[in-house]
């Protein structure tokens, strides 16, 4: 799993933050993208995202 959280440097504040991670079951790699005050539940937001993906998905 990857982090990436945009910086903005005249604002000296974190903007966005994208989470990049794998789900082997569906064989895919999968974008996130949420607020960075989001950030301390990105487990929630991930697993959440799995679940969502795994029970749309058609195989």
């Amino acid at each position: 799993m990857i982090f990436d959280c945009q910086w903005l440097p005249l604002e000296k504040r974190y903007y966005i933050c994208e989470a990049l991670f794998v789900m082997p079951e569906i064989g895919s790699l999968v974008e996130v993208i949420f607020t960075v005050e989001k950030l301390p539940q990105w487990r929630a937001i991930v697993s959440s995202t799995q679940r969502f993906l795994l029970s749309h998905v058609k195989r």
